[in-house]
């Protein structure tokens, strides 16, 4: 079965620009909720969004700079 959801990751892997990756993710999960999306709501995602690209981008430093020093 083909994940519906690998054009908008590939299209994401493109993005350099931390916050055009955000909004991009945030329009894609708009895609799928219900149209009566609270606004209280649409804060806890977009700062869920927030938080998993900073994790992210200190997963890869991490890698960068302590994985490969061990290597």
């Amino acid at each position: 079965m083909a994940n519906q959801f690998e054009p908008i990751i590939n299209e994401l892997k493109d993005k350099s620009d931390k916050d055009s990756s955000k909004d991009l993710l945030y329009q894609e999960y708009k895609k799928y909720t219900a149209p009566q999306l609270t606004a209280l709501r649409d804060e806890y995602v977009k700062e869920l969004i927030h938080q998993m690209m900073e994790y992210k981008e200190k997963a890869e430093y991490l890698y960068l700079h302590y994985y490969n020093e061990e290597a």
